[in-house]
């Protein structure tokens, strides 16, 4: 503005642009668990603005741990049991203190554990008898995953019955393997 009231303007634009928190997983290996094993999960951050970042951890959907990483670069692992089998959806976000957020995910297939044995009849691995002889084996077995659990019975790898008890008479003379699948 000079003294008789006219003036000029120079305008210049300035841009911040936000960089967006960088991801890497730094342990992309096999992610074939049974259930009841825990899972690790490393990633590798970089966010260069410096400003602190907040990691949100999520399985299936809900989120089970949350951080916050004050550095521009850091290595975080974190880890989780998975109890039930089947897939599941694992992500980290990582959101900064500028609006900016990226995400990383993984799937992980958790096998249902086998059934354990509880009990079974006769105990006894090597049984005697004479021709004509009836057997009545029994077996209760429990599954580690809370699934229901059901019993095949094999004579020399035939398939006699199911459920927990096999009775089986033995008509002929030889050597006889029975077994039970549960």
């Amino acid at each position: 503005l000079n003294e008789y009231g006219t003036s000029t303007t120079q305008t210049t634009t300035i841009t911040v642009n936000n960089d967006v928190p960088e991801l890497t997983a730094a342990n992309d290996s096999d992610r074939s668990l049974t259930a009841g094993q825990s899972g690790s999960f490393t990633v590798s951050l970089a966010d260069s603005d410096a400003s602190d970042t907040d990691l949100e951890f999520i399985v299936d959907g809900e989120t089970v741990e949350e951080r916050q990483v004050s550095q521009s670069e850091a290595d975080e692992t974190f880890s989780y049991q998975f109890s039930t089998p089947g897939e599941h959806s694992v992500e980290l976000t990582a959101a900064d203190g500028h609006g900016a957020s990226t995400t990383i995910g993984w799937t992980v297939d958790a096998a249902s554990r086998p059934p354990e044995f509880e009990t079974w009849a006769p105990e006894d691995s090597n049984l005697y008898a004479l021709t004509g002889t009836t057997f009545e084996f029994n077996a209760t077995a429990s599954d580690p995953d809370g699934q229901t659990v059901s019993y095949q019975w094999y004579v020399d790898d035939n398939y006699t019955a199911s459920g927990e008890s096999l009775t089986h008479q033995f008509n002929q003379n030889g050597e006889y393997t029975v077994q039970v699948v549960a």
